[in-house]
């Protein structure tokens, strides 16, 4: 099994946070900490979440992305579950395979 190093950030809808957000990913695409990030967002912040790969995408001309949206249930079972559609997006440099069966090794809540 080929194991990805993979780190996974949740995007919020702060403008203040993209900056930060997209030097995040830049250290992590330069020192090769990682084979992939992954931006999750819940689908009302997903053009937050884009805007950061598009900011990621003039700064480095080898990104791919493959984007994906899920459904993930929220809370306990019964009245309280919920469910809330996500949106990933899977960064990955040209030279790197998107792999989805791979293992999360770090998350991070961007806030």
């Amino acid at each position: 099994m080929n194991l990805i190093r993979r780190h996974e950030i949740f995007v919020a809808n702060d403008s203040s946070q993209t900056a930060i957000l997209v030097e995040k990913c830049s250290t992590l695409l330069n020192k090769r900490e990682v084979d992939e990030i992954v931006l999750k967002a819940p689908i009302k912040h997903a053009t937050r979440a884009v805007a950061v790969y598009e900011l990621l995408r003039r700064r480095y001309n080898d990104l791919v992305a493959t984007s994906e949206l899920r459904d993930i249930f929220n809370g306990e079972s019964g009245k309280e579950r919920r469910k809330l559609a996500m949106l990933e997006i899977r960064i990955t440099q040209s030279k790197r395979l998107c792999e989805p069966g791979a293992r999360h090794i770090e998350r991070e809540v961007m806030k």
